[in-house]
């Protein structure tokens, strides 16, 4: 199984049901691959500050170097996401019910938010805004 790839200067990076590959963008080889011993079948990958963050739908999120594929930090996560990086954090909706954020150096849990309805949306950053949607609203939250 092979989930949406993201496009960097680096490379394409293709993340796989228990992998993260990076591929030259030149003619598709292989540079690296990184066993996750995941499940991943519905999540898609963020790529910013060099890091690839990734979530391996049992029970981590990951970020690797962009460059290398090895470890930075893995946080206690459960389920599919789509993660957004902004203002230095990683925001995710864990299982669809609470977003978490993530210090992006660190993996430091800095927060969770949950609302009164679920499930939520991937989250969005625009103008300084983080957004999400669920049933029938959206939410925007931004820095107290």
């Amino acid at each position: 199984m092979v989930l949406p790839p993201v496009a960097t200067d680096e490379g394409v990076v293709i993340p796989t049901r228990e992998t993260v590959q990076l591929h030259a963008r030149s003619d598709g080889s292989l540079l690296w691959k990184r066993n996750l011993d995941g499940n991943a079948v519905d999540s898609t990958p963020a790529v910013a500050n060099g890091m690839i963050f990734v979530a391996d739908e049992r029970e981590s999120l990951h970020a690797l170097s962009l460059a290398t594929g090895e470890t930075q930090w893995t946080a206690p996560f459960n389920g599919k996401t789509t993660p957004v990086v902004a203002d230095d954090r990683v925001y995710a909706v864990d299982s669809l019910w609470a977003l978490e954020a993530f210090d992006i150096a660190t993996g430091a849990k800095q927060f969770e938010y949950q609302p009164s309805e679920v499930p939520l949306s991937p989250p969005i950053v625009g103008d300084g805004i983080l957004y999400l949607a669920n049933r029938r609203r959206i939410l925007a939250l931004e820095e107290a």
